[in-house]
């Protein structure tokens, strides 16, 4: 018996109704695959239709119209093709003695095509029945169904049936001529299989089947054999720097003669050496392990409305490109920890998902979710610099002892310094100590400025943006 095909309904509706048609009396079964016959090759595939016209036309029954139901004819066709098998299979339908039907094997040698093709028709719109063969159900196609299949797609069965099967020594020579091609060339396989099907007026997957099957029979003698084998290393270093620079898997696949899942499992593991390699610190803490974490730190943090800010003769003296920059509140301590704890809670999660891509072949999935995380630390870091900025400034001005609040020439070597002193605390700070970040921060603050910077007259205003930036801060 032919294996029953794997297709699913389109229509939920012509599903219902071969449903209910099922436990129909077998008469009024074999009576609806006929109007379903005629009607499948009635449709016009690009016309709607209203689906109580359908169902009078199947079962002569009618149903309230349903105006707002209605199906191409395109989508109603193949749900017909499967109301008929499945009704025709339930019964054993009688066969017209001037039109039986020929089994798959009968009508492929008829017309001088395979079974596959024959196949693949069914697919693409030829219609068939159960009936009973010599005894035994079969799956049986009516000259009618040909004649309605050949009237819609005429070109795909005078291409099948002009399609004839490849010598012993048409094989040979298409084989002679790849390895050929392959030696005196540095064509990818693709490329020279692609000239064998334009030279030979075949298909290039015929190529590709006939090149695999001489190689699986003759190991010694395969026409590809100085590309075939895995990547090596210096190959994959080379996909993956490709592939950051730029040039796409296909071709990729065309320079490597590999396959788009070879040459992704290369890029993924380029991109998993490059996690594994990198060093994340994170200053942990117990709500971390709660199973309610990522929902407890993921709440919006509020921001306190008495923040500090600096005063207006400090920002007036700075250049213009930083008075905006540092023209925000300080925020109170208890916003201050709430960022940093977020920030370390997404280094925390960032850890364990690198040890579950370090342990294992890594998957996409997993890769782009650390790129995600990366981006959220980031972003996290930003936020915990733009909310203390401010105190950087005010400690550098305190320290421009013996010039001049506004001598810009001293102070932004300081600020540059005071930038490098606050990543650093922000990254060291631990949010369960007593002293708050400010006091921290400004401690070392003036550790590291106890003696001014030499002035840097190279450096301005464009330097220590970048350098923010740099390190996750988003100037407004």
């Amino acid at each position: 018996m032919s294996r029953q095909r794997k297709q699913s309904f389109r229509s939920s509706e012509l599903a219902e109704l071969t449903r209910q048609l099922i436990y129909a009396p077998p008469g009024k079964r074999a009576e609806v695959v006929h109007h379903s016959e005629q009607l499948h090759d009635a449709l016009a595939a690009e016309k709607n239709y209203p689906i109580d016209f359908v169902v009078y036309r199947l079962t002569n029954r009618r149903v309230p119209p349903s105006e707002n139901v209605m199906l191409v004819g395109e989508a109603i066709k193949p749900d017909l093709r499967l109301l008929i098998d499945a009704l025709s299979r339930s019964i054993e339908l009688a066969c017209d003695a001037s039109d039986p039907g020929m089994t798959t094997k009968e009508l492929a040698h008829s017309l001088g095509v395979s079974t596959k093709t024959v196949a693949r028709w069914r697919d693409a719109g030829l219609r068939w029945r159960w009936g009973m063969r010599e005894g035994k159900p079969a799956v049986l196609i009516t000259r009618s169904a040909i004649e309605a299949f050949q009237k819609d797609d005429t070109k795909r069965v005078a291409t099948a049936q002009s399609f004839s099967r490849m010598t012993a020594a048409e094989k040979a020579r298409v084989i002679e001529r790849a390895r050929r091609l392959a030696k005196a060339t540095d064509a990818s396989q693709k490329a020279v299989l692609a000239h064998l099907a334009k030279r030979t007026g075949r298909s290039r997957e015929a190529m590709r089947l006939l090149v695999q099957q001489h190689d699986n029979k003759h190991p010694g003698q395969a026409v590809f054999a100085d590309r075939a084998g895995p990547l090596t290393d210096t190959q994959k270093q080379a996909i993956d720097d490709a592939y950051r620079g730029g040039t796409t898997v296909s071709t990729l696949c065309d320079r490597f003669n590999k396959t788009r899942s070879t040459i992704y499992r290369a890029i993924h593991e380029g991109r998993a050496n490059q996690i594994c390699s990198m060093t994340i610190d994170a200053v942990t803490s117990p709500i971390f392990e709660r199973e309610d974490a990522d929902e407890v730190l993921a709440q919006p943090i509020a921001r306190s409305e008495s923040a500090r800010r600096l005063g207006a003769e400090a920002i007036a003296a700075l250049p213009e490109k930083l008075k905006s920059i540092y023209d925000r509140p300080t925020e109170p301590d208890e916003v201050v920890r709430s960022l940093i704890v977020r920030y370390n809670f997404l280094k925390y999660q960032a850890i364990n998902l690198q040890h579950v891509i370090c342990a294992a072949p890594p998957r996409a999935s997993d890769l782009n979710q650390f790129d995600e995380l990366l981006l959220r630390i980031n972003d996290a870091r930003g936020e915990v610099i733009a909310a203390v900025l401010p105190v950087t400034l005010s400690v550098a001005r305190r320290q421009l002892t013996g010039h001049k609040r506004e001598d810009i020439p001293s102070l932004l070597p300081m600020l540059r310094t005071a930038h490098q002193v606050l990543f650093e605390q922000v990254d060291r700070y631990d949010p369960a100590v007593a002293h708050t970040f400010e006091s921290v921060l400004t401690n070392h603050l003036l550790r590291n400025m106890a003696r001014p910077a030499d002035p840097d007259k190279q450096l301005g205003a464009d330097a220590l943006v970048a350098q923010l930036e740099s390190a996750g801060f988003s100037p407004r």
